[in-house]
């Protein structure tokens, strides 16, 4: 295979496609009912809502679609990377920022000046804060500032944040090989997502307080790409399987079974935080 060659995959398209849908009509969903996600009661969710909301009820996993994009990003990053002749970091930088940056700073723009969404003024240092927080893609570090202009840029923030900590990912695959390199940003991942686990069942099982403290998750961790490093690390290391024609036994588990486990995960209030991850590997 010529890497230096242009490589359009155009299944890669179609599953896009998918993911935007799900995550319009996930979006649909709380501009309807005022809720885009079935409410908890106690360990799991509670079902007692209204009869139109049930029968849309697969929107509610819309938010998968962020998982799918991150996959994806992750094979066509590593793809765009492994083909190009000039494998230095500024010519990455560099093609990643004029491919990202100048369209999120217009949709910035659009979103945070134009009527009827915003104003051409900043009449104080709340949207000063937002529109530098955002210009400067960290706005996902706070909370005021996370959903600010738009609630969908804080994926953006995350993604731009991956990038910049990929070489860190290529130096670990070159050092260790993708096995090793996989459990460690799994590990990092899997340990955050389980921090969060535990943080958001204690207050609900009265017969644990005091014998497991809460421990604050701090923000900057929580919403971090780390918290995002295995599910995006997996499209990488897919886009390697790719370029070798070969296949992995981390991706044979059974669809079925897969997607199945992936739409069960987030009823319950202990797995919750395992979802992203969970549509990430069926992206996979």
């Amino acid at each position: 295979m010529n890497l230096n060659a242009k490589i359009h995959l155009p299944f890669l398209d179609g599953i896009r496609g998918i993911a935007i849908l799900w995550v319009f009509f996930f979006h649909c969903l709380g501009a309807t009912f005022g809720f885009d996600k079935l409410p908890w009661h106690g360990l799991f969710r509670d079902f007692d809502v209204p009869n139109s909301f049930l029968l849309l009820l697969p929107f509610s996993y819309g938010y998968a679609g962020v998982a799918i994009f991150f996959v994806v990003s992750g094979f066509c990053i590593h793809l765009s990377h492994q083909r190009s002749k000039d494998k230095s970091w500024a010519l990455f930088a560099n093609k990643r920022f004029f491919r990202i940056y100048p369209p999120y700073l217009l949709a910035i723009g659009i979103f945070f000046f134009v009527t009827p969404w915003g104003s051409f003024s900043i009449d104080g240092m709340e949207r000063l804060t937002q529109l530098s927080t955002h210009i400067f893609a960290i706005h996902n570090y706070w909370q005021p500032t996370h959903f600010g202009i738009n609630p969908s840029f804080w994926s953006i923030a995350v993604e731009l944040q991956l990038y910049a900590i990929y070489p860190l990912l290529f130096l670990l695959v070159k050092r260790l090989g993708w096995k090793r390199t996989l459990i460690i940003v799994g590990i990092v991942e899997v340990s955050l997502r389980l921090w969060g686990s535990i943080n958001s069942c204690l207050p609900i099982l009265p017969s644990l307080n005091g014998l497991i403290p809460i421990v604050p998750k701090p923000r900057f961790i929580g919403v971090s790409p780390f918290a995002y490093w295995l599910s995006w690390s997996l499209g990488a290391y897919l886009c390697d399987c790719y370029l070798a024609k070969k296949s992995s036994r981390l991706f044979q588990i059974r669809f079925d079974l897969m997607c199945l486990l992936a739409l069960l995960i987030p009823l319950f209030r202990p797995t919750a935080p395992f979802s992203f991850l969970a549509f990430s590997l069926l992206t996979a």
